[in-house]
């Protein structure tokens, strides 16, 4: 009797040691362990609040004399656009006969004075339309997404079959290569880390805009997003073309869909633009979802008229101003460079050049609700300046964050973060105290840190008790990055020393 009753004791004890390791695994399978990816680092007693503080002398800002550094900061900024057409042939655009990877090379020279951090990249599967893709394939596009990690360039990328002259693929073959795509992910982890920065839905339609689409059945649509936000690591951010094709998807995917706004004109109700409903409401609501994602945009060509009516309005002169206030209200992370500014000669300047003689200042942003830094609207000798809309745009575009009110008392450390970017740093998701004594560095992870709290023209305080055995004289500095330990880190608006994606703001 006693044998069985320890046997049903035994029983029992292994389905409930079971049942709590199941629900373990589904409590940290929700927690961000992807972003920490394993980093061996001290957590520390830490706050994290939106403060009412201003940016004072403690910490160095940086003016506009020595701010160039801050158009190399990743995930942000003006961007590339370039086209590969995997298989045989391979080219660039379908139909084409370039060279991909030559092509991406003379379009990364031709506009590396405009210090682009980003590209978005057009992956044709046009020659797999009606069948598996293949390893010829998955080796160019290796080789693809090396070319550009080996550049600097990070990449936005829209998987896509169709365009004026070439067929789109039917749902089966669309989900025969996301699940081969999210295995070759998956086989290629850090090569991903290290180059995608964002994924737009694509897929669907002429140029993966989600429309135009014949052999593709458009009730598959949500279903094709779906899967291809499930293939993409969860700490990247996918994006959609229109608010109809954002309600497609599954309500529990949209956390993380944000937009492409792809015809700005500085009218975001322009039945073109990214709200085709038209409907007031439903764009207030998205602007407040779209705050907390990552946002991408281009005018239309330079050589184009209006809605594509030949005579009509041509669109290479638009508005600087109203588009600031438009890419404001989108939280635009990224514009394409590509797009209305070096295309052609035919009827040059387009739009973005003629911004380079246009100007406004800190009176017109305000009057506009676009966010600023107002030290780079000083000098060096601390004279106001104005700056042209093309340098206002290239600056603010996402994130720009400064650190300011360093203090310690009584052992704990306060100091404040302020963006005065057009967007939160959404893709920075590991904040570090850094400990510099005799150049031997110790991390803590301040893990009170919301990036969200971090929204245009917002102040965050940050406090930290600072651990009790720091040595004298230790340089004390914060590292904002992608993910703990091989992450991707960004730099701050501050003057001060910034090394191995540490910026150091005091010294004990």
């Amino acid at each position: 009797m006693k044998r069985k009753a320890l046997k049903l004791i035994s029983f029992f004890a292994v389905i409930i040691g079971a049942v709590f390791m199941i629900y373990g695994y589904f409590e940290s399978a929700r927690l961000p362990d992807v972003f920490i990816d394993g980093y061996p680092q001290l957590n520390i007693d830490s706050s994290f609040e939106v403060a009412d503080l201003s940016a004072d002398a403690s910490v160095t800002l940086t003016d506009y004399s020595n701010s160039e550094f801050l158009l190399g900061n990743p995930d942000r900024g003006l961007r590339l656009e370039t086209y590969i057409t995997l298989g045989n042939p391979l080219t660039t655009y379908p139909l084409r006969t370039q060279d991909p990877f030559l092509a991406a090379a003379n379009e990364i020279a031709k506009y590396a004075q405009d210090k682009p951090t980003l590209a978005q990249t057009y992956i044709y599967l046009s020659n797999y339309s009606k069948s598996a893709l293949d390893a010829q394939a998955f080796a160019q596009m290796k080789r693809y997404f090396e070319l550009f990690r080996d550049n600097g360039i990070r990449m936005l990328v829209r998987f896509a079959y169709a365009t004026e002259n070439v067929p789109d693929a039917r749902f089966y073959y669309v989900n025969k290569h996301l699940t081969q795509i999210g295995k070759w992910f998956k086989e290629n982890a850090k090569l991903i880390d290290d180059t995608v920065y964002c994924v737009q839905a694509g897929i669907v339609g002429y140029w993966g805009e989600g429309h135009s689409n014949y052999n593709f059945n458009g009730a598959y649509i949500g279903r094709a997003y779906a899967l291809l936000a499930d293939i993409v690591p969860p700490n990247i951010y996918v994006q959609v073309r229109t608010d109809e094709l954002y309600y497609k998807l599954p309500e529990k995917y949209r956390f993380r869909i944000g937009m492409h706004q792809d015809y700005i004109i500085g009218d975001p109700t322009d039945e073109w633009c990214f709200y085709t409903s038209g409907s007031a409401e439903n764009r207030q609501k998205l602007q407040e979802v779209f705050k907390y994602t990552v946002n991408d945009g281009e005018m239309p060509w330079g050589t184009a008229f209006f809605k594509d009516v030949d005579g009509d309005a041509p669109l290479n002169n638009i508005d600087g101003k109203k588009v600031i206030k438009e890419i404001t209200e989108y939280n635009l992370t990224s514009l394409s460079l590509t797009h209305n500014y070096r295309e052609s000669d035919l009827r040059a300047p387009y739009s973005m050049e003629r911004w380079k003689t246009e100007y406004v200042d800190t009176d017109i942003l305000k009057s506009i609700g676009a966010p600023y830094n107002q030290r780079l609207f000083k000098d060096a000798y601390g004279s106001d300046i104005a700056m042209s809309i093309y340098d206002y745009i290239r600056y603010h575009l996402g994130y720009q964050l400064a650190l300011s009110n360093a203090a310690v008392v009584d052992g704990n450390l306060t100091f404040t973060v302020s963006n005065y970017g057009m967007a939160a740093p959404l893709n920075f998701n590991n904040l570090a105290l850094v400990v510099n004594s005799g150049g031997t560095e110790k991390e803590y992870r301040i893990a009170s840190y919301d990036k969200t709290l971090l929204q245009p023209m917002t102040t965050v305080k940050i406090s930290v008790k600072l651990p009790s055995d720091i040595a004298p004289s230790s340089k004390i500095g914060v590292r904002l990055s992608t993910k703990g330990g091989s992450g991707i880190s960004l730099r701050f608006a501050n003057g001060t020393q910034f090394e191995n994606g540490v910026q150091y703001f005091m010294t004990l």
